[in-house]
Order: C-alpha cells, then structure tokens, then sequence
C-alpha cells in the first residue's frame, strides 16, 4: 500500500493523521520540495487505516480508520494498491471529495472472485465533523447486515468510518446506484468505492475502484457535470481476448434525465429518461465517446478501461464548465516485460502544444491530438510513454490552459491502475496567505516587520497588486514585507484558464510597532 505526494509550487510540510485516533493520530510527517514527489509505503500500518473485508466481520461497526492529509501549502496525492496482480489507484480529490449527497457507480457485467469468498463491492464512507448522521437508501441489492434498507441514520465523528458491502459477489447483485447522504447540519463526509478481484471471462481478477465527488460541492455548485469524454483504452483489444471491452457506467441524479451518446463515428445513442439512481452502461468500442445530458442535467461516470483483461477503474471529470488542472504530477509504478504507461489527454484545442512533461516539450504534442466533434473547444490524445521507468516520478504541464489526464499504467497479464488526475471542481481563482499551521487564509493579522508568503491558482500569467510590497509581482507565488501599519488589501488578476480572466484578493492587517520606552 502506497501514498504518492507531490508538492505544488512552495515548499510543504505535510501530515498524514486519522482524527479519530488522538493522540495516536499522526501516521507520518514530512517536508517536500517544490514539485517534489514522494512516494511512502503504508503497508504496515494497513490494519489501521483499511476496513476489514473478512466474512465475519460486523461491517455495520463504526471504525476510528479515516485518513487525513494536509499541507502548509499545495499539493497533489493518491492511495495505491500495489499489489503486482490486483492493483489500482484512488487519486484523493482534496476538497472537492467533500459533500453531503453521494451516488455510487459501480460496474455490473463482473461477478467478484468466487474463489475468494471475502471479495465483493464495498462503499467506505469517512466523517469530517463529529455527531454527522448519515442515510443510505436507493440501494438496488442487498447489503450485508443490512438488506436493501434505507440505512439509518448512521452517526459518525469526525475521522470515523463505516464499510458498506454487497452480500453478493454476482455481477446483477451489485450496488450500482446507492444514494448517501447527510441529514443533519454536520459532514461533510467524503466517499470511496471499491470492486475486489472483479473477474473476466478470460481469469482476470482486479480490483476496480476510485474515490467519489459529490452531487453538489462545499458551495452548492455541480461537482458532476452533464457532459463527459472517454478516450478508450486498451481493455479486450481482439488480439488478446474478445470480450469484455471497455464500458462507461453512468448514474442520474435527477429524474428524467437521458443521455446522448456520439461514438465519434457519426452513430448516436441515446440512453433513458432515467431517474435519479438509475444506472446504465455502453460498450466503448471506438476510440473515444461524448457524453451529454439533457438540459444539462449532472450524472455520474465511471470508466472501466485497462489492458487484455486486466481491469480498473476511474470516475470521469466533467467537461461541460471550466474544469482541469494545470499541473500533475505522478509516479510510474509497473515497468515490467509487457507493461505499458499510457497518457488519456483531453485538452482545449487553444493548448495542445502547450504540453511539457519533466520540462520536455517534445513528448506530447499537437499532431497527438484529434478534434472532438460536437464539443467545439476539446481534443482528445492517448500517449504511450515507454521513456518512463519504474519508480520514475513525472510532473506534466500546460503552459496554456487546464487539462485532464487519466493515467492506466500495466500490462494483458499482469494488472492494471487506473486513475484521473484533474480537478473535478469549477475553477474558482483563490488567493490566500500561508498560515503555517497546515493551511491558508485570506486575511490575517500580524506584527509591523512581518513578511507574508502568498498563493494563488495554478494559471498562465499573474498580476498581483500593489506591486510595490512583493518581490515579484508576475509568479503564482510572491512574497510581500514592508507592510505599511493597518489593512492593505492585496489582489491577484489570473488569466489563462478556459481563456477566462479572473481575480480575488487577501487581507493583511499590520499592527502599529511596539516601542518600550522607560521612565
């Protein structure tokens, strides 16, 4: 078990805690570098921080497992199972994860192992806030101890957990769009779903897995969105084996809700009207598929993709608002005989030759890219990086705008990680000031003589202002000192992201300077 960090453009101290153990809390601390990845095993701790899926386990016992990672400043991260067979990646969502409405894709054409009588579909659900009171209901099979519910209200604090799991290993016993949710005025609470040992025709058996966005984020915005791309990987290719191919399993939110799918061939599918908890499939059997909602109604999508019968799993970033990330960074995990490393690009079409991996600007390119029709602004790319070596950490760029990169990472007979590294959220320019203390504000009081380290979004170009009190007023990242006493509102102009131009600001308050003075 892994936890791969990268630190974004200031040096961050970092902490892994479980809250719901203090004082015991801490699992590890550490400073990294700017664009720094670290890479730290948590094998030995598993029993602490994993719900335990043995059969005789009481699933409906609250557990004190929940992680927390924070930074002074940045950074970017995801949980690794590395086992060599059954891998996958949980790429962390930051804030974004957090939420009080949640419904839960899974795949439903993969009965679990029978072999192994522990593997099944789990829901893990963890609590920010204490006395939060959670229900489960909408759930199409049974669950272990429970039925079909509803479920509770199940009451969690903070850093507790609960593991939810299907009494079924059947493939049509799954528990493809359950509904959890806060009902009291706590959470939020964060969601991650789990398929152990999913198997294929062919003997394939891979965990499937991804942690979820909310319905709806902190502010009451779309997390989810009415408008997807999936760039097909390489899962059931004829030359390995015939069937299953890849699939996109998409969830409603809201009733009455269809689904237009383009297959990129000029063929169209429409799915529904659905209802909010109803699931269905589609076969990806072209290179890529866009997905779109009527009346732009939000739905979830989760992509199973991989290699010859070696499965995982991704929940797919929206591309119908302003969404992605600048900047990734990632750590190759298999290099071994047959392994691949493959690049799921999309981009805005004003950005494809703006891609830099490690600083080189010759490895994604613009020829890499195809138009996707019907979006007017996205193109899609699947690039093999076969330069990258086990272990090696990578950090890719755009030097113009966001991007969405999903990485699938293994081999036909070995296994497969899946995961999307972007930022689900709409992006809202932030502007904040170092607190020290794992964290960051917009304004703060301090003393005459103090300097304050500044932050703002990932973006293009940067004006901050007034310039006169930073020692650069064009980085993501100045310094300001030699405030004048009382408030001086500091505002930062970004530009860049989706073509848009924004700003936000922070509030510094310098206190007169204390003279002693004796009689």
């Amino acid at each position: 078990i892994y936890l791969r960090v990268t630190c974004k453009a200031n040096t961050s101290a970092i902490a892994l805690l479980q809250p719901a153990m203090a004082p015991n809390d801490t699992i590890l601390k550490d400073t990294l570098d700017p664009y720094e990845t670290k890479t730290y095993e948590l094998s030995d701790s598993i029993d602490r921080i994993e719900n335990s899926p043995a059969l005789d386990a009481a699933f409906s016992e609250i557990h004190d497992y929940g992680l927390l990672l924070k930074g002074t400043q940045n950074i970017q991260a995801y949980y690794e199972v590395g086992d060599r067979n059954n891998p996958e990646i949980f790429a962390f969502k930051g804030k974004n994860a957090l939420g009080y409405e949640f419904y839960t894709p899974f795949q439903d054409i993969l009965d679990n192992a029978g072999g192994y009588p522990e593997t099944r579909q789990r829901i893990d659900i963890v609590s920010t806030k204490d006395n939060t009171e959670i229900v489960i209901d909408n759930i199409p099979n049974d669950i272990r101890n429970f039925g079909t519910g509803p479920i509770g209200p199940l009451t969690l604090d903070k850093g507790e957990t609960v593991s939810l799991v299907a009494e079924s290993q059947d493939a049509n016993k799954h528990l493809g769009g359950t509904r959890i949710r806060v009902t009291n005025d706590r959470g939020p609470i964060a969601v991650t779903i789990s398929d152990d040992s999913a198997e294929q025709p062919d003997g394939c058996l891979d965990i499937i897995g991804d942690q979820l966005v909310p319905s709806e984020g902190l502010d009451g915005t779309p997390v989810i969105g009415s408008e997807y791309l999936a760039i097909r990987g390489r899962l059931g290719l004829p030359d390995v084996t015939d069937d299953p191919n890849d699939h996109v399993f998409m969830v409603a939110t809201e009733d009455d809700t269809e689904i237009t799918i383009d297959d990129g061939g000029g063929a169209t599918t429409t799915i529904g009207p659905l209802m909010a908890g109803d699931m269905e499939r589609y076969e990806v059997d072209t290179s890529y598929i866009h997905l779109k909602s009527n009346d732009e109604k939000p739905f979830y999508v989760l992509h199973m993709s991989g290699f010859g019968c070696e499965s995982g799993g991704a929940i797919l970033p929206p591309i119908d608002q302003c969404t992605g990330s600048y900047e990734v960074g990632t750590t190759r995990s298999f290099d071994n005989s047959g392994d691949v490393y493959i690049y799921n690009i999309l981009s805005r079409s004003n950005a494809t030759d703006g891609f830099l991996v490690n600083g080189d600007p010759t490895i994604i390119e613009d020829a890499d890219f195809d138009p996707i029709p019907g979006t007017n602004e996205w193109e899609a790319a699947q690039v093999e990086l076969g330069m990258i070596n086990e272990g090696d950490s990578v950090l890719i760029r755009n030097t113009e705008d966001v991007f969405h990169l999903g990485i699938i990472n293994g081999g036909s007979t070995s296994g497969c990680l899946y995961g999307y590294f972007s930022d689900f959220k709409v992006l809202d320019p932030f502007a904040e000031i170092d607190d020290g203390e794992y964290g960051s504000t917009s304004d703060m009081f301090d003393c005459a003589g103090s300097s304050f380290q500044l932050n703002s979004t990932p973006a293009k170009d940067y004006t901050w202002s007034p310039s006169a009190y930073l020692n650069d007023p064009n980085i993501q990242n100045p310094i300001a000192s030699n405030l004048p006493e009382g408030n001086t509102d500091i505002t930062v102009e970004v530009t860049g992201a989706c073509q848009q131009v924004a700003s936000n600001k922070v509030s510094i308050y310098v206190f007169p300077e204390t003279k002693a003075r004796f009689d």
